[in-house]
């Protein structure tokens, strides 16, 4: 079985260590740690919590919009 990417994320570490262990006996797996990019994604956590934004693919799909309108 091939996955490309998968994100766990909880306020528990021992539980999302624990997940990541279990994971990690069946599959080959990577830990990454710290997020910061997620299926285009651009991920920013703070102490109030986790900001998702996708302010990159949106202004470049407006870019490629004006640009297939110039023909």
């Amino acid at each position: 079985m091939h996955m490309d990417d998968i994100m766990i994320i909880g306020d528990d570490k021992k539980g999302t260590d624990s997940l990541n262990k279990y994971l990690q006996k069946y599959f080959q797996t990577k830990n990454l740690e710290s997020l910061k990019h997620f299926l285009g994604i651009v991920v920013t956590g703070s102490k109030k919590g986790i900001l998702l934004s996708q302010k990159k693919y949106v202004l470049d799909f407006f870019s490629e919009a004006a640009r297939m309108q110039e023909y």
